[in-house]
């Protein structure tokens, strides 16, 4: 938000580690002692389901620990405009090698004591390439704050928009683990394993989102600061168009061999089908509105952000308790994927009111309607006896067809500048 005015002024970022580990200490003790203090009220609620987490109730502290510093050490990449490596460390190393230990313990190659140590340990190397990447980097890691980071006016102004961000994501942050939370609770841990492998899933069609995102908040800021409305009311309208082009035909590819895909894991796991087909069409809309929350956040309608996500927990709690008793993990999502879309349209009737902004446009419907018959192409497609054939073949067809449909209607000029470079065409 206010990487910006640290480059313009003060030719560096000078400090801003600083502070991020020193807000984000004083946030971890807090939280610590409250859950070391309230640790008997919090096993009551899973002592006859979770016996696992009771057991293992203290590795919650230093994968928080790790967690937080992996969190200061992106937003810092973020505003430097390094998010390759965020996506590489988070969406794919680390999701690798989750899924090793996992079939690890799996297949009793480890107990769930080494796998508990072994992922924590996963973050603290994490941190570690992190860091790495920010010292080699122009300028390094600094930890002396200048003298221009102690005038009032600017504390006044980072704690009067860090309240609204702490409370914002705190709601954010218990919005997208309540349902894994309350299935737990009312269910069992079995189920919270199922839900788990879907919203793994479901993560992959939302990493084209992610960076559009993580690369498109300190951009709009910037966008703000010269007053260049019509570029961020274009910007707004361009990036709808490549995450739901990018999430949803990753989302196409997904759904179209989900049967192959759960053929891969232990029969429990197939009641998880729709549990992903709901969690992912939550994505492919929330993609769909573009970055609504990024131009929210970056502008004065920041203190909307908490109001916003205040409701949406609101709503999950309600919708979970109605829809678990009743549906089970297909409710919770269910419940997340209203969630999700009550959310985005009111964030959007809001922006549109104050700002005139809208991510629509013809080739956002052109875009929903190739995805469209993509999906259909994919249902329809025969299938081979074979597992690597029928996969292949049928995100070889998908693919071409979005591909080709997209790059000839020209819905998003970046995909076509990407297909005329890598096929050499005029």
């Amino acid at each position: 938000r206010f990487a910006p005015l640290y480059k313009n002024q003060f030719g560096t970022q000078s400090g801003t580690l600083y502070f991020s580990f020193l807000i984000s200490a004083l946030g971890f003790m807090v939280l610590t002692l409250i859950y070391i203090l309230f640790k008997d009220q919090i096993i009551i609620y899973h002592q006859s389901q979770s016996s696992l987490f009771i057991d293992h109730y203290y590795y919650a502290i230093p994968i928080a620990l790790f967690l937080l510093l992996n969190l200061s050490f992106e937003a810092y990449l973020q505003t430097c405009y390094n998010t390759i490596i965020i996506t590489f460390t988070r969406q794919i190393l680390v999701r690798l090698l989750t899924t090793l230990l996992i079939f690890m313990y799996y297949f009793k190659v480890i107990g769930f004591d080494r796998f508990m140590i072994f992922y924590t340990l996963l973050y603290a190397g994490n941190i570690i390439i992190l860091a790495w990447v920010i010292i080699k980097g122009k300028g390094g890691i600094s930890l002396h704050p200048k003298k221009i980071w102690f005038q009032w006016r600017l504390i006044r102004l980072m704690l009067t928009y860090c309240s609204y961000s702490v409370v914002s994501g705190f709601t954010f942050l218990v919005v997208n683990r309540i349902d894994i939370l309350m299935i737990g609770m009312i269910l069992d841990l079995d189920n919270v394993a199922v839900y788990a492998i879907a919203t793994f899933l479901t993560s992959v069609i939302f990493v084209p989102g992610q960076q559009i995102n993580k690369i498109s908040l300190p951009v709009v800021a910037n966008l703000f600061k010269e007053k260049k409305i019509d570029q961020i009311k274009a910007l707004y309208k361009k990036t709808a168009i490549m995450e739901l082009l990018l999430g949803g035909a990753v989302f196409v590819g997904v759904w179209t061999n989900v049967d192959r895909v759960y053929e891969m894991l232990p029969d429990i796991y197939a009641s998880g089908k729709y549990v992903l087909l709901y969690l992912a069409f939550g994505r492919v809309f929330e993609m769909g509105t573009g970055i609504n929350p990024q131009i929210m956040i970056a502008c004065k309608l920041f203190k909307f952000d908490p109001f916003a996500s205040g409701i949406l927990l609101v709503v999950s709690i309600v919708t979970n308790l109605i829809f678990i008793p009743t549906m089970g993990i297909e409710g919770a999502a269910l419940a997340t994927l209203i969630s999700i879309i009550l959310n985005r349209l009111l964030r959007l009737g809001y922006l549109y009111y104050r700002m005139n902004m809208h991510p629509f446009s013809w080739n956002l419907l052109m875009v929903a309607g190739i995805l469209t018959i993509g999906w259909m192409i994919g249902e329809f497609m025969p299938s081979f006896a074979n597992w690597w054939v029928d996969v292949i073949m049928t995100s070889v067809v998908v693919s071409l067809w979005i591909i080709i449909s997209a790059y000839l209607t020209k819905v998003a000029p970046e995909v076509n500048n990407i297909v005329k470079k890598y096929l050499h065409l005029p």
